[in-house]
């Protein structure tokens, strides 16, 4: 089978959760969690049925072969159900439940192992905001890494990182001042930032906020001029 593991709290699937419960190594830990917030499978899909591979099979029949062998589901053990008509509408409602989206398939299409193909697309909620660009941190093969930050009235606060979309071209493109860093304090991490002058806004879009302060898949938009940076308020 394939599927997805996780953890639910509040009535969804909590990302952060399911990953602290993947790191976690201590059996008394790993019981406790798992009494307090139980990890659960849910199957999508099915590879391999009795004695042969099914991967090349349609995926509605598939989907037939899946409900015929999960003879029974319970709260840790499922299967995915889908709707054939209705995407937009189903897209929508995810959205209402503050959920993170909807996978589109094609009826059709086979199961191709270790490759992404255009006959199953993610279609995601993104949120979005502006940030005050506080610097940037430059790693292996010319790829950087920009530090974010907003403000709590008047003081800045780190707010993670954004490395997809960044790029030099987006440096040479704006006149940006290198300074001190612009935290109280630097974020643990970030020792080998190159610090700029808290004085250049960008578009970041983002799944959602982490736990720990920063931004889950973020992605950089792009720069704007007609914001200032202490505009970029932090919402709680």
């Amino acid at each position: 089978l394939d599927g997805e593991l996780f953890v639910f709290h509040d009535h969804k699937v909590d990302f952060f959760a399911s990953q602290r419960r993947s790191l976690m190594n201590d059996p008394l830990k790993i019981m406790l969690e798992a009494k307090r917030m139980p990890a659960c499978f849910t199957a999508f899909d099915i590879l391999y049925d009795k004695d042969r591979y099914v991967n090349e099979e349609p995926l509605m029949k598939r989907k037939q072969r899946l409900t015929k062998i999960i003879l029974q589901e319970n709260e840790r053990f499922s299967y995915s159900r889908f709707m054939e008509e209705n995407g937009i509408l189903l897209f929508e409602q995810t959205k209402q439940l503050n959920l993170e989206g909807i996978v589109a398939k094609r009826k059709d299409s086979r199961y191709v192992f270790s490759k992404r193909t255009k006959d199953w697309i993610k279609c995601k909620h993104w949120e979005e905001d502006d940030f005050v660009l506080c610097g940037y941190i430059e790693k292996d093969k010319g790829i950087l890494s920009f530090v974010l930050g907003q403000y709590q009235k008047q003081t800045l606060i780190y707010q993670g990182h954004v490395t997809m979309g960044a790029s030099q071209q987006f440096l040479k493109a704006y006149t940006l001042t290198k300074g001190p860093c612009p935290f109280n304090i630097i974020p643990k991490g970030n020792e080998e930032t190159i610090w700029l002058m808290p004085e250049q806004v960008c578009v970041v879009s983002y799944m959602e906020r982490t736990p720990k302060g920063g931004l889950r898949q973020p992605l950089l938009r792009g720069f704007r001029n007609d914001k200032t940076p202490l505009e970029c308020q932090y919402k709680e």
